[in-house]
């Protein structure tokens, strides 16, 4: 009798131990649960946020902004979780690389009409640079950015314009600088400023960057000598091979 006692006893306190350790299992589960989900709550509205910042238009449940709907929705389906918030996230990366291709492709286009711009002003001014970079062509330049970073765009349209600089200010003979030999002087300095710029080793006396020696020559010369400095240095720099 005593001994039957003692084994109903060992069974109620199994009994109490297995219904112990599953309620402690089950908390434990739950609050697991309830974190999870309310992780994958918050990065979901995160990524319906980033859906409407990029206007990609991603419509339905799977988009709602408010926390409170995917919170609901994973501790119900809390074995799909993972899998929707990977296909949100691949959805995202698309209209991402979309939209960053549209972007490069406006740029593109904006660089490829001033490239063609700038061809036209070589040929029409007879300024006769050559090379794919004078090409008029559109085309040919937008194609050409595609395939640039932002550093060598910005090189390639800075010496199309360097060059038109050049080619211009051959073209005028200096005429309009008359007997301004402040503005000679200037000019005189600039000359020597984009010879050192683009390394073309130009030397000699009249490769000075001394404003006030170029001022006295000019005030010491006859009228009809005084421009042929500046005419004489910007043929030179024409002929410079970074042009």
């Amino acid at each position: 009798m005593w001994e039957m006692g003692r084994r109903i006893l060992t069974v109620k306190m199994l009994i109490g131990g297995l219904v112990c350790f599953w309620a402690v299992a089950n908390g434990a589960f739950a609050q697991d649960m309830r974190e999870r989900c309310g992780t994958y709550a918050e990065e979901a509205a995160k990524q319906e946020a980033q859906n409407r910042t990029q206007a990609c238009g991603f419509e339905g449940p799977r988009w709602s902004i408010a926390a409170s709907s995917h919170l609901a929705w994973c501790q119900t389906f809390p074995q799909l979780a993972v899998s929707e918030q990977r296909e949100r996230a691949k959805l995202l990366q698309r209209c991402t690389q979309g939209a960053r291709e549209g972007a490069r492709k406006a740029a593109c286009d904006h660089y490829a009409a001033i490239a063609e711009a700038q061809a036209a002003s070589n040929a029409k001014a007879a300024c006769e640079f050559l090379g794919p970079r004078w090409s008029v062509g559109r085309d040919i330049h937008f194609n050409w950015c595609m395939t640039q970073r932002a550093g060598p765009l910005h090189e390639e349209m800075t010496a199309r314009e360097r060059g038109l600089a050049l080619c211009f200010a051959y073209i005028n003979d200096y005429s309009d600088y008359g007997g301004d030999c402040d503005g000679v002087a200037r000019r005189s300095v600039q000359q020597n400023e984009t010879n050192n710029a683009q390394r073309c080793g130009l030397q000699g006396r009249d490769w000075i960057s001394d404003y006030q020696t170029y001022k006295r020559y000019c005030e010491e010369s006859l009228p009809g000598v005084r421009l042929d400095g500046l005419r004489n240095r910007q043929r030179q720099l024409q002929a410079c091979p970074g042009n």
